[in-house]
């Protein structure tokens, strides 16, 4: 499905870009209207916020980069069969966090983080 497929995780990234871009602007017109300390300040302190913030989501952010990798790849796409650690199924759907499989022996649906997929997954099927 992707990101694209998903509204909420689109309306996210959306909301995410328009806070960074509005942020950043701020930072130039205050620069501009003779504040560059502040400015300074203020950017100094939104990237020790941030770094702390990525530190926290580190486990989340590892899982979504994985994401994008998986999304990008033309081969792990909805149908194909694939094998990981010790499992082994049939893709359902790729999405930024995680990704789901479904069993070949029992049927299952198996629901994984893509950090754990991406490093190490086998194609099966070669189409």
């Amino acid at each position: 499905m992707g990101i694209a497929g998903n509204p909420a995780e689109r309306r996210f990234l959306e909301v995410a870009l328009r806070v960074v871009l509005w942020f950043g602007s701020s930072l130039v017109a205050l620069s501009l209207l003779g504040f560059q300390q502040l400015a300074t300040a203020l950017g100094t302190a939104s990237g020790f916020l941030a770094l702390a913030v990525a530190y926290a989501l580190r486990d989340a952010l590892s899982e979504v980069i994985a994401g994008v990798y998986l999304i990008q790849d033309d081969r792990f796409v909805q149908g194909r069969r694939v094998s990981t650690d010790d499992r082994t199924g049939t893709i359902r759907d790729v999405g930024l966090r995680r990704t789901t499989l479904r069993d070949e022996e029992t049927d299952a649906v198996i629901i994984i983080a893509n950090n754990r997929i991406e490093p190490r997954w086998t194609l099966h099927d070669e189409r």
